[in-house]
């Protein structure tokens, strides 16, 4: 067996991107979501360039962008994690379609499809066929510091046809397994549940399946808890809902108004503490690692924020 033939092939560019969709090259963009809070934007299919791309463009935003929303098909894989592994040093929140489901069904039945409205603010997708995050963008997703709750579509991983067609069946599986276990390790590294794996590995990659990632922290364990160590935690939510009903229905007691009021304001306290701590550990992320001193650069006016 020709071993240098297959470190050869599984080296080569690979790519989650379904047959199912067809889409342009990826647009990026920087969106403004109000006067001191930018977003960058992938639109499109994931291509090599890409990383350079979001670089150039976050080091020129700053830490001001703190976003990134998602509206991709996928696309090259190996382009994927290097902008993941950006996404994480950077500390950047995560965004992709919501997933709107059809009411009164269980959740093991419901049937969700992809929404992507602009409201508030926020940017939806040129087109309409990018209303979407699969294959090698859920990558990207669960590289995010915090991640929205949305819809995912998975697939396994394929190599070009043109790639694996040459290949005998014991280089095949050589080259695919190592390309696999690559990308196992890479989810896995960033929380993605051994679920979501295993069902990625049993789609073909000629259709992509509808997930809805459950066991997903909306924000990573480590920095959810270095926030509360930080910051204290939040007031007990059950007890802070059973006051909040028993106000609305005019059944609280003085006690328990004056109890509910200190809730408020300690949770109050927590948040603002937390929204701080975040943005500082931002700050210092994008400092450290561009090299700028962006204090410096809000100072002159050279920055975003004003």
């Amino acid at each position: 067996m020709d071993w240098t033939k297959i470190s050869r092939t599984a080296a080569l560019a690979t790519t989650l991107a379904s047959v199912v969709f067809c889409a342009s090259a990826s647009e990026i963009s920087i969106h403004k979501d109000s006067r001191t809070q930018y977003s960058v934007v992938i639109e499109g299919t994931i291509q090599p360039g890409d990383f350079e791309k979001i670089h150039h463009a976050l080091k020129k935003s700053g830490p001001f962008t703190t976003r990134l929303y998602l509206f991709s098909p996928g696309g090259d894989v190996q382009e994927s994690i290097k902008i993941a592994e950006l996404v994480r040093t950077l500390k950047l929140e995560t965004i992709i379609p919501m997933g709107k489901g059809e009411i009164n069904q269980s959740l093991d039945t419901i049937e969700y499809s992809e929404s992507c409205p602009s409201s508030l603010g926020r940017p939806a997708p040129r087109s309409a066929e990018n209303c979407v995050c699969a294959s090698a963008c859920t990558i990207l997703w669960v590289s995010g510091i915090e991640r929205n709750f949305g819809l995912l579509r998975v697939h396994r991983p394929k190599f070009s046809d043109q790639t694996f067609a040459t290949l005998n069946p014991d280089e095949a599986e050589r080259a695919y397994s190592e390309m696999s276990a690559n990308i196992d390790a890479v989810l896995s590294d960033y929380g993605f549940p051994e679920e979501g794996i295993q069902k990625m590995k049993s789609t073909p990659s000629y259709r992509a399946e509808k997930y809805r990632p459950f066991g997903v922290p909306t924000i990573v364990p480590y920095f959810d808890e270095l926030l509360t160590a930080r910051c204290s935690s939040s007031p007990d939510k059950g007890e802070f809902s059973l006051l909040r009903i028993k106000k609305r229905q005019n059944r609280a007691s003085d006690e328990e108004l004056a109890r509910l009021s200190s809730l408020e304001a300690t949770a109050g306290k927590v948040e603002e503490c937390r929204v701080i701590q975040t943005t500082a550990i931002q700050w210092t992320s994008f400092s450290n690692y561009f090299g700028v001193d962006y204090e410096a650069k809000v100072r002159s006016g050279e920055l975003y924020g004003d």
